[in-house]
């Protein structure tokens, strides 16, 4: 009894301790690139979402990708999301230079996917990452997208297209895109934005970041009265918060695939240019809009071990069966 005792009292204390954290164990996808080993080639097979859909990454484009340390702590205080302290690279290659051409150089993306692990809507995404500037020996400066959730195609003839992505302008912006409609229809008609770019913030080149990006539909039907919003902290361990219009669009559809790294896997000389070149600690995907609250917690707590969600769950049943017994 006296056993069961102490257990139902660190029960409570550890209830109060992980609630921030738990949220993060609630993300739609959650991956924490903890597989391999530092400084070799990833495999499809070592990269896990250990959020409880476990959706499965595919072996198809799945490419330039490796296994790096990252810092110990993040810049906004929590220890790294993966108890290995692994990080996944993104290293796009520059296959053929065209000299004195504008735009034609060949590049091979880094990318993975993983299908039906896109979000709609209302939703979160936060990740831990470092941006390494430029694709060495690319013959011009172009965007660099890093997450796209469900992108492309039109969802009907009169919307913006489906899904978004998220990426880095030439300068370090943060980037938020959902195509535009045809002229004179949809959202181009409407006035709604379908684009966002932190104009008075660009990533340092080599520096970590936690950054959480919010896109809130207001829970309503009009898709061009919705706003997207940036959590950003730094080298400096200060959060920052970027906002757009309220007449910003967000998509109600996505295709089902979640590609990380890039607008277009495989080869070639169009949007295989804009791949990410950097790395992420981890990377979790929300179907919902999380506050500021909730992200602070996140990004600034340790992920819960298993050990410690046993321990809760074992305290809590022991304390049940003591007031049953009464």
């Amino acid at each position: 009894m006296k056993v069961c005792a102490s257990l139902a009292t660190l029960a409570l204390v550890l209830i109060t301790s992980l609630s921030p954290a738990a949220t993060l164990l609630e993300a739609d996808s959650l991956w924490l690139f903890d597989g391999g080993t530092v400084g070799t080639s990833a495999t499809y097979t070592q990269v896990i979402d250990s959020s409880a859909n476990a959706h499965a990454v595919s072996s198809s484009n799945f490419n330039n990708l490796s296994w790096v340390s990252v810092p110990g702590t993040g810049p906004y205080g929590g220890t790294a999301q993966s108890a290995s302290g692994h990080g996944l690279k993104f290293s796009p290659v520059v296959t053929v230079q065209n000299p004195g051409s504008t735009n034609a150089d060949t590049v091979s993306a880094a990318t993975l996917q993983s299908i039906n692990a896109s979000v709609t809507g209302s939703s979160t995404m936060i990740t831990r990452m470092r941006w390494d500037g430029a694709i060495s020996g690319l013959d011009d400066g172009t965007n660099q997208w890093i997450v796209s959730n469900g992108f492309g195609g039109w969802s009907e003839p009169d919307l913006a297209s489906k899904g978004y992505m998220f990426g880095l302008s030439t300068t370090g912006q943060l980037y938020y895109y959902t195509a535009a409609a045809n002229t004179g229809i949809g959202q181009t008609a409407s006035g709604a934005s379908h684009s966002y770019i932190t104009s008075a913030l660009s990533l340092v080149v080599g520096e970590w970041y936690d950054i959480a990006m919010v896109l809130n539909d207001f829970g309503d039907a009009d898709k061009t009265t919705g706003q997207v919003t940036f959590y950003v902290v730094g080298p400096n361990g200060q959060m920052q918060t970027f906002s757009s219009n309220t007449t910003t669009w967000i998509s109600p559809n996505s295709n089902t695939t979640l590609q990380l790294g890039g607008e277009s896997a495989g080869t070639g000389t169009t949007n295989q240019r804009k791949s990410f070149n950097g790395a992420m600690d981890y990377l979790a995907m929300f179907d919902t809009a999380l506050t500021q609250s909730e992200i602070q917690n996140i990004i600034a707590a340790p992920e819960p071990s298993r050990g410690m969600l046993m321990l809760a769950g074992i305290a809590l049943a022991c304390f049940r069966r003591r007031r049953v017994g009464r």
